[in-house]
């Protein structure tokens, strides 16, 4: 990729945001949690467990919205990469303002019961919470209702959260902007890991991509969106920051099947 000359003006207000450790102003609104359940469901009972969800957990979750206790809950399928090898193929999202309602939620048995009709033909792999960091300030409040979600796992390197994030803010977030105008991207989060903890779990952060098409896929950091956002910077300098704050880990593409929101 060709870069244009290099005029260190974003590289310099980066650096001088490192040293002077000024607080970062991420664009974020309220705090949103989430909560990810990954789930294996056995090969030929789809339909089964997609019923199950539809006639007795999403009920339940359409009832919790209409009181104010979660913000959307969302279903996925596992689309890319292929293979057998992961021990998840469906991905529940459920948001929460606070950890409080994620705590009400695990002690109600109607809950209880609904996921336990689903034991037969699926299992939970794993589940984690996370929070909501960074957003943009452009993207459509309907964002989350895109048929496509792309999301990259990242393992930012130990005592960089908050170089991290900034790169995040100041970098990647005016080209994500750019491709909003565009109606490349509906929708782009960054969300740090609250649970579970630890640095052997493999990673800390991730970004949530949201799309309507897999082709917007293909239209991510082009020279075209690095120039409207960056407009005369060597890109290719940030770039090197930005990856020495983090390594990518892996990214999935999962398509909603289901939604209360």
């Amino acid at each position: 990729m060709k870069y244009c000359k290099a005029i260190p003006s974003l590289v310099v207000a980066i650096i001088t945001i490192l040293l002077l450790n000024i607080p970062l102003e991420a664009q974020q609104s309220d705090d949103v949690y989430l909560k990810f359940d990954y789930l294996q469901v056995k090969q030929g009972t789809d339909d089964q467990f997609l019923k199950v969800q539809r006639n007795h957990v999403k009920p339940l979750m359409q009832s919790r919205l209409e009181k104010g206790e979660i913000l959307g809950w969302y279903q996925y399928r596992f689309v890319y990469p292929g293979g057998t090898s992961r021990s998840y193929n469906y991905l529940t999202v459920t948001l929460y303002t606070d950890l409080a309602q994620l705590e009400r939620e695990n002690s109600d048995s109607k809950i209880m019961q609904a996921h336990a009709r689903r034991a037969g033909v699926s299992t939970l792999s794993h589940s984690e919470i996370w929070k909501k960091v960074i957003e943009l300030d452009n993207q459509p409040q309907n964002f989350r209702e895109s048929k496509y979600m792309m999301l990259d796992y990242m393992d930012v390197t130990p005592g960089m959260d908050y170089e991290y994030q900034m790169l995040e803010d100041e970098v990647a977030r005016p080209i994500h902007q750019e491709r909003i105008v565009d109606e490349a991207l509906a929708g782009w989060e960054v969300y740090q890991l609250i649970l579970p903890g630890g640095v052997n779990y493999g990673y800390d952060f991730v970004t949530g991509n949201f799309f309507g098409s897999l082709e917007h896929l293909e239209y991510g950091f082009t020279e075209e969106y690095i120039s409207r956002a960056h407009p005369g910077e060597d890109m290719q300098e940030i770039f090197e920051l930005v990856f020495d704050t983090r390594d990518l880990v892996r990214s999935e593409v999962w398509i909603q099947v289901d939604a209360v929101n």
